[in-house]
């Protein structure tokens, strides 16, 4: 134990050596990422004097204590926290492997499986299965000369000499082929024998591996990768006992959006393993709640499943969820504009129809402050050219169910 603590000290400190300045250097240039913004902002509108103004500006605010000594006073903290958490981190897993040590101790070995065991004994059983199935082939190559035999010896019946002869051939081949094909027979049931042996063996190693072992997650809540990004069609009998199809797509992890409708999920479990999908469904507008639906997943485009002990199917549909598209986006004020097209098909692409007409929507700097300013958007949606102004503060609304 004192051996690996004495390792762990030389380890950190060798891993200290020389970091005060990379680190002091990361935490200036985060601290006063203002200054380095404006050091390389090459907007039209900024000249290199009033880019020296605002430099100028910018540390006579900070002064010598905001410039320098704040960040050296953070990179001592940081490589302090940096110390103390690998230390905790170090000592945590030294627990962990004598704790590991001495639970390997106290089981049976024999009863604890390794993957690379579990991947041998597959590999074994594979064999022994191909090793079945050529052992049958042969049995049924032995039958069918069995069949060519008596075959001839019906043909042989003309002459009772050659009957004669044929009969003792036949015997003798007979015999010889029965005890061929028992000891045949014997192979095949000891190759069954230690064929399910293996699979009994394969299964309880399984079985504790699963409940031993942390792999990836079996289960999860998110079920984007199936429904994002597409339409579906949803088939279902109603309450009538009449087939009923409808088209959906996912506009958020948590909503399916049926025309003007929203039907929200809730308990979701995506099992990776067994390929199902449940969750519960509620529809305010239909005035249902907690409807239970579980589906299999017959391939990617296709489950199937039951909802309120209703059979439904669910399948892919060829067309895009998104039936709007951008032509262009403008933020304007009087004599100046910037094209912010790529940010409103960005957040179209990510099924976000709603936003503030703001700068820090488009993620982009205030081009005129204090100028009242407006965004221009030209789209076409189902079908048709359309044109949309917002200004700022106001709330733009591009979903085209609702417009």
């Amino acid at each position: 134990m004192k051996e690996q603590i004495d390792k762990l000290y030389d380890s950190l400190n060798e891993k200290l050596k020389g970091s005060f300045l990379p680190t002091f250097i990361v935490i200036w240039l985060i601290h006063h990422w203002r200054f380095i913004f404006i050091l390389f902002n090459f907007d039209s509108y900024y000249f290199l004097d009033s880019k020296l103004i605002k430099l100028q500006s910018y540390t006579d605010k900070e002064t010598w204590i905001g410039l320098w000594l704040c960040p050296v006073l953070w990179s001592f903290a940081s490589i302090i926290f940096y110390y103390v958490f690998s230390s905790v981190s170090e000592f945590l897993n030294i627990k962990y492997q004598n704790v590991r040590k001495k639970i390997y101790k106290r089981w049976d070995d024999k009863k604890i499986k390794t993957i690379q065991e579990y991947l041998e004994k597959v590999q074994e059983n594979t064999n022994l299965q191909g090793l079945v199935s050529e052992l049958e082939k042969r049995r049924d190559s032995l039958l069918t000369i069995n069949d060519r035999i008596e075959k001839d010896l019906t043909t042989e019946k003309t002459s009772n000499v050659v009957i004669s002869k044929s009969v003792l051939d036949k015997d003798a081949k007979i015999s010889s082929l029965e005890k061929l094909i028992e000891l045949r027979e014997k192979e095949k049931e000891e190759a069954n024998k230690k064929a399910r042996e293996s699979l009994e063996e394969i299964s309880k190693s399984v079985k504790f591996r699963e409940g031993n072992f942390n792999g990836m997650p079996k289960i999860s809540n998110d079920i984007s990768d199936i429904f994002g990004n597409s339409n579906w069609n949803f088939e279902f009998i109603n309450e009538e006992g009449k087939l009923t199809r409808e088209s959906f797509f996912m506009s958020n992890p948590t909503t399916f959006r049926v025309k003007d409708e929203n039907i929200e999920l809730s308990n979701i479990k995506f099992n990776r393993i067994e390929g199902t999908v449940e969750f519960f469904k509620s529809n305010s507008k239909r005035k249902y709640t907690d409807r239970y639906t579980k589906l299999i997943i017959k391939n990617p485009d296709n489950l199937v499943g039951i909802e309120q002990n209703g059979d439904v199917k669910y399948t892919r549909s060829m067309s895009t969820p998104n039936t709007i598209n951008i032509i262009s986006a403008l933020y304007t004020w009087p004599g100046g504009e910037v094209n912010v097209t790529h940010q409103i098909r960005d957040l179209i692409n990510r099924n976000i129809y709603n936003g503030i007409v703001d700068p820090l929507t488009f993620a982009i700097n205030d081009p005129q402050i204090n100028v009242r300013k407006v965004l221009k958007i030209k789209a076409h949606i189902r079908g048709h050219d359309k044109e949309f102004s917002f200004e700022d503060g106001e709330t733009f609304k591009l979903n085209p169910y609702d417009i």
